[in-house]
C-alpha cells in the first residue's frame, strides 16, 4: 500500500468513526425521548407521552435536537418550550407541523432557559387550592413532597405572596392582594409574586402547615 493509499484509508476510517459517534449520540437522544414517552410521561401527560414517542422515531427531528448542547436536549424542556409558544394538545403530526413552523423560536427558548424542580415560586399557584383544603377541613395541612425538589414547596406558610390582578405589579390598572407569614417581621421572608386572571380563589390568610 502506498503512503497515499494509507493516508486515504486513515481519513476514511476517521470519517466512519465520526459518523458512528454522531449516530450513537443521536440514538442516545432518541432513547431518551422514547424512555420519557413510555416510562416517565404516561400517567401524567398522555400528550407528552405521544409526542415524545413520535420524536424518538423522527430521525430528522432528533438530528435537530442533537445540534443543541447535551443538557438542553431533555424532553421536558423542549416540550415545555413548544407549549409556551402555543403548541396545542394534538396528534403528533400536527405537533410536528408546529415545530417546523416555530423551530427557531423553540431553539431560542430551549437555549436560554432550563427546567427547575426546586422552585419555591410554584407555591403561589398552589396556595389558593391548599388554603381551600385547609379551610374545608378546619385543620392544618400536612404536606409530603415526592421528588428531589429540596423540600422548598413544603413551606407555603413561610413565604409572603403578592397576587396581582389586572396587570403588572405597580401598574395603573392592577390590584395587589398581599399575604405575609404570621408574626414574621418584614424582610425576613421571600415574597412570591403571581399574576392572576379570572375567578381565582385568592385566600385571605395563609393556611397553617405542620
Amino acid at each position: 500500500m502506498s503512503p497515499a493509499d494509507a493516508a486515504g484509508a486513515d481519513s476514511a476510517g476517521a470519517a466512519v468513526s465520526g459518523a458512528a459517534a454522531k449516530s450513537g449520540a443521536a440514538s442516545a437522544t432518541a432513547e431518551w425521548y422514547r424512555h420519557f414517552g413510555t416510562v416517565d410521561a404516561p400517567g401524567n401527560s398522555a400528550c407528552y407521552a405521544g409526542w415524545s414517542v413520535g420524536i424518538a422515531e423522527d430521525a430528522e427531528l432528533i438530528r435537530r435536537i442533537e445540534e443543541w448542547p447535551y443538557n438542553k436536549r431533555q424532553p421536558l424542556l423542549m416540550l415545555a418550550a413548544a407549549r409556551y409558544l402555543g403548541a396545542q394538545i394534538s396528534p403528533y403530526a400536527d405537533f410536528r407541523n408546529f415545530l417546523d413552523a416555530h423551530w427557531a423560536d423553540i431553539s431560542g427558548i430551549v437555549l436560554s432557559r432550563a427546567t427547575q424542580t426546586n422552585e419555591a415560586g410554584r407555591c403561589a399557584s398552589l396556595l389558593p387550592s391548599l388554603a381551600r383544603i385547609a379551610a374545608a377541613e378546619g385543620r392544618p395541612l400536612a404536606l409530603i413532597e415526592v421528588g428531589a425538589s429540596a423540600g422548598l414547596a413544603l413551606f407555603p406558610d413561610r413565604y409572603g405572596y403578592e397576587f396581582v390582578a389586572g396587570g403588572s405589579v405597580g401598574g395603573a390598572a392592577s390590584t395587589v392582594h398581599r399575604l405575609v407569614p404570621a408574626s414574621a417581621p418584614p424582610g425576613t421572608f421571600p415574597v412570591l409574586r403571581c399574576t392572576v386572571s379570572g375567578p381565582v380563589p385568592v385566600p385571605v390568610e395563609l393556611p397553617r402547615v405542620v
